[in-house]
């Protein structure tokens, strides 16, 4: 089967994505993921049509597709940089370079043009250029013999081939300079490849064998017109692309329609005529039946039912997700797969290649005709591709359930139960939440409805609802969803909040209700939280009896809540915690602060919310200066290069998220209320250490913090190295004190020191080894002189400094 795109297909895809129903231009780009090494997916919103997702894999395949691979958690940095430079911005031109198999995706975003260049080709590449040809960034640096695709490079394209499209009349040129043989000089000078090349001499009549510098005058008419022939509806957009199919035992393929959306809503199936009269009537039959046949009465269907007080369908909890959006643009991280497959090979029948023409070659075999090549291109790669890595994602939950002893896998169980127990208790809370928050308009409801069932039955209430709901003169019937006569209970909207309101309840014990619920829940999330505490002991004993290093250490690897945030064990023996990225930012604020705690964040944006868990005790000065270290080095600051940073420290209760009244709070960030206390000029500097004591592990943090608990400790400052290139580093260093490699490797491969490092490049300053890069030596003297400085200046009763 097909490998990768040839020049005419990426000729068609071109025609097809700039103009008519599948056209690209002035569609707004939304977000960019990389799902491969070598693959990425834009995610588009094309007006009349909504969502579109492209996917570009360099060497290989451009097309819209609707078989999408899951986005990684952590994105890259090729598509960080082209969402900073493109998102938000529109296609203003998709272009083929000559009739070469690279394409050019011309965008404008705020009055600055990009270019992103998609190479298809062998050895290709992705690459973002500014409006003068500069490259931004490539996926792949790389350097050729000829040209360098890096970063402030001019990008240069590779060397030029004829476009038969464009200009035939060179064919007697080319031909005349050569003595090869006819057919492999249109191939290679016209960059159409050896299948196109005998399709023109077939369709031309024309001898391919025959000498180049042999061909007539009349004869390079002939081939000049059977170009135009073959390539004129490709340029014109006039092609009707098509799936080439072999039997492999001997069943025959039914005449098909064209697969894929058409302005008559057609798809693929049999054309005889009776089949067709039984379709038409299929089609009468959901007409006149109510259903939805277009996507227009789609939405119109639902308009009506949402409209209506239905009695008949009983209330469910109802997720984020499925609630209405007026964001009509916003991106899916992971779009959701199809349901089922556009299309479905029959059986007894392979794939053979995927064309946008018919071929004289293919003449005898079946074929199967869509309504657009994407997809048609989509059916071969993009669901190949995706096949291909589900087999991978299998395979490997092969290989780690072999791995994965019984206790890991009740954990993992243990711990998904947990999480849905947190669902449905702070699902619980905030409904009982919002009953008290509109607890006068709760009270009308039911009052209205009491009243009601006095004179009117449920039937006349429903109908009297809807009409006072259709013409919007009522706030309690714009408010009832939905009528359950049999519990005497409706269905309220209370500011985006759906509950469940008995009529025969007072609010309060409406309220209560859910909130007896949630409680029913907390009680199941403590006995399992206690089983997992059981489960980790049996691990830990696990691991103890058959976990031993051959160098001397003992191989102590513990799993715990913290690890997928930043952290650090302060010196006087408390947990520092901040986030990652917004999501770990939410999780620690609602799942990990408690009372007593202590929240630290920098002065200016653009670091983790930090919280020094006190478990009762009080924290000290030592403690908050350490944590204050650790949240301005692992901040923007350190990826702006800076020498020292400020930041503050506040309770708990004066962190929020509730914005003030109109304004917005996105992901990952929260209000801070009340008095703040600033720890001003806090040098960023940070550490890297083995723990080889209570556990095995690679530690970081500040430099006192490290050293308290560590071995073996590098310390570092912002710097001219990336976070992989210095962890390598690191860890080749690391070989010389622990000599026993696949003990190293499990506690500190350089993916375990990365996630240890601050973000952004690093440089080491100190460290056991004499190969490290020298910096001032009295640098960590003027460090420790300013912890001194703090320790002295500010009581030890630290929880209430920030008073004075």
């Amino acid at each position: 089967m097909k490998q990768d795109m040839t020049s005419a297909d990426v000729a068609a895809i071109v025609s097809e994505l700039s103009a008519g129903p599948r056209s690209l231009i002035d569609a707004k780009i939304l977000k960019i993921y990389q799902t491969t090494d070598a693959e990425i997916r834009i995610n588009l919103f094309c007006h009349g049509r909504g969502k579109e997702n492209l996917v570009i894999e360099s060497g290989k395949r451009l097309h819209l597709s609707r078989y999408l691979k899951e986005s990684p958690k952590i994105p890259q940095p090729f598509p960080m940089l082209l969402r900073k430079y493109v998102s938000g911005g529109r296609i203003t031109k998709i272009e083929q370079h000559e009739f070469d198999r690279i394409v050019k995706i011309h965008m404008v975003r705020g009055g600055e043009e990009t270019v992103l260049v998609a190479e298809l080709f062998s050895k290709g590449n992705i690459v973002l250029l500014d409006a003068d040809g500069k490259i931004i960034l490539p996926l792949k640096p790389i350097t050729f013999k000829d040209r360098r695709i890096r970063s402030g490079e001019i990008y240069e394209l590779p060397g030029g081939h004829i476009n038969p499209i464009r200009t035939p009349e060179k064919t007697a040129e080319i031909f005349a300079s050569s003595d090869k043989e006819a057919v492999r000089v249109l191939a290679n000078n016209f960059n159409m490849g050896g299948m196109y090349a005998e399709e023109v001499f077939a369709m031309s009549g024309v001898d391919k064998s025959k000498r180049a510098c042999d061909i007539t005058a009349d004869e390079n008419e002939q081939i000049k017109e059977a170009m135009k022939k073959l390539f004129g509806p490709i340029d014109a957009g006039t092609f009707e692309p098509m799936l080439v199919l072999r039997s492999v035992s001997g069943a025959v393929l039914p005449e098909m329609r064209p697969i894929g959306p058409s302005p008559a809503g057609t798809t693929a199936g049999p054309t005889d005529a009776a089949d067709n009269a039984a379709a038409d009537a299929a089609a009468d039959a959901a007409v006149s039946a109510g259903a939805a046949v277009s996507a227009g009465a789609a939405v119109g269907a639902v308009a009506d039912t949402a409209a209506d007080v239905s009695p008949s369908v009983p209330a469910h909890d109802v997720s984020p997700a499925e609630k209405e959006t007026d964001d009509s643009e916003k991106e899916d991280e992971n779009p959701e797969r199809p349901d089922a497959p556009l299309f479905t090979l029959p059986e007894g029948f392979e794939i053979v290649d995927v064309i946008p023409a018919s071929l004289a070659r293919y003449q005898d075999l079946p074929k199967v005709p869509f309504v657009f090549f994407s997809d048609a291109l989509d059916e071969v790669f993009g669901k190949t591709s995706l096949t291909e890595v589900r087999e991978k994602e299998k395979e490997k939950a092969v290989r780690r359930d072999k791995k994965t002893g019984i206790f890991e896998r009740r954990l993992e169980q243990q711990k998904a139960t947990i999480e849905k127990f947190d669902r449905e208790i702070a699902k619980n809370t905030a409904v009982a939440e919002a009953i008290y928050a509109e607890y006068q308009f709760v009270e009308d409801i039911i009052t209205v409805l009491v009243r009601s069932r006095e004179k009117f039955t449920w039937s006349e209430i429903i109908d009297i609802l809807k009409k006072a709901k259709k013409e919007k003169t009522n706030k309690v019937a714009e408010a009832i969803i939905q009528v359950m006569p049999a519990d005497a209970t409706v269905v309220v909207d209370l500011n985006g909040t759906r509950a469940d309101i008995d009529i025969r309840k007072t609010v309060p014990q409406n309220a209560n209700v859910y909130y007896d619920l949630a409680k029913k829940f907390q009680k199941k999330k403590e006995g399992a939280e206690k089983a997992i505490e059981d489960t980790l002991l049996c691990i830990e004993k696990k691991e103890k009896e058959s976990h031993r290093s051959h160098s001397g250490f003992t191989l102590r690897v513990k799993k715990h809540w913290y690890d997928r945030f930043r952290w650090f064990i302060s010196s006087d023996g408390f947990l520092v915690a901040g986030g990652r990225d917004a999501d770990t930012n939410e999780e620690l604020f609602k799942k990990y602060i408690e009372k007593r705690d202590l929240v630290l964040h920098t002065q200016a944006p653009g670091s983790p919310l930090t919280v020094i868990r006190s478990e009762g005790r009080t924290i000290p000065e030592s403690t908050i200066l350490e944590a204050a270290s650790f949240v301005t080095s692992y901040s923007s600051a350190w990826k702006a290069g800076s020498a020292s940073a400020d930041c503050y420290v506040v309770r708990p209760d004066q962190v929020s998220k509730t914005p003030e009244t109109g304004e917005y709070l996105k992901k990952g960030s929260f209000v801070i209320r009340g008095e703040r206390r600033y720890i001003e000029n806090i040098p960023l500097e940070a550490a890297v250490g083995l723990e080889l004591k209570e556990e095995t592990r690679v530690i970081g943090g500040p430099i006192s913090a490290v050293k308290a608990r560590g071995k073996v400790i590098f310390e570092i400052v912002p710097g001219k190295f990336n976070q992989n290139d210095l962890s390598k580093k690191m860890y080749r260093l690391y070989q010389n004190e622990i000599k026993d490699a696949k003990f190293l490797k499990a506690i500190a491969s350089p993916d375990r020191i990365a996630m240890m490092m601050p973000p952004g490049e690093s440089d080491i300053r100190a460290g056991p080894y004499d190969c490290l890069s020298e910096d001032s030596k009295n640098e960590p003297e003027k460090n420790k002189a300013w912890y001194e400085r703090n320790l002295k200046r500010i009581r030890p009763d630290t929880n209430e400094t920030w008073k004075e």
